[in-house]
């Protein structure tokens, strides 16, 4: 089982040689992001420079010695042209291992990318996830599609695939 960091490593990689990208190409496109963010009057003072980065730190994050930031994670996707999901979790529907998504959680790629899409609750209650999302977004046939429970997690990494706990979609007071 990977984690979402394991899989974030490895489809960096994947998709910076996808690319036909070296590392210091891809380096060059992120810095592109790291321009001095522009003045609103000549009063203001000057903003420093987002933080560069080189070939040295795209292979140690790659080779699993540096830890990436959230930042990063979305500069990374913005420079190899893909949307962040893309970037945390695998595309390949014949790739059906489990992410380790936090301690004692797991869930298939497909579960974690509706999670991510804000689609469908993995493992949290389904009225109080789907009571944030905005109006525009909703879709019905999300929670249709969580009733059939279609979204599932291990609970623990010994456990068989299980449904939420009964009492995560028993909220009387949100009725009243």
């Amino acid at each position: 089982m990977s984690t979402l960091r394991d899989t974030t490593v490895a489809r960096i990689r994947e998709l910076r040689k996808a690319r036909g990208l070296s590392q210091r190409e891809l380096a060059d496109r992120m810095n592109l992001l790291a321009v001095t963010p522009p003045r609103r009057t000549r009063e203001d003072p000057p903003q420093p420079m987002n933080k560069l980065i080189d070939q040295s730190t795209i292979a140690k994050i790659e080779n699993g010695k540096r830890e990436l930031t959230l930042l990063e994670a979305f500069q990374f996707a913005y420079a190899l042209d893909v949307a962040p999901i893309h970037l945390f979790v695998p595309t390949d529907p014949a790739l059906d291992e489990e992410i380790d998504i936090g301690p004692t959680m797991s869930a298939r790629p497909d579960e974690v990318r509706a999670w991510i899409r804000g689609d469908l609750p993995l493992f949290q209650d389904a009225r109080l996830y789907f009571s944030v999302v905005p109006e525009h977004e909703f879709k019905a046939s999300n929670i249709a599609a969580w009733e059939q429970g279609r979204t599932v997690v291990k609970t623990s990494p010994d456990s068989d695939r299980q449904e939420p706990p009964e009492w995560q979609g028993d909220h009387q007071e949100l009725d009243q």
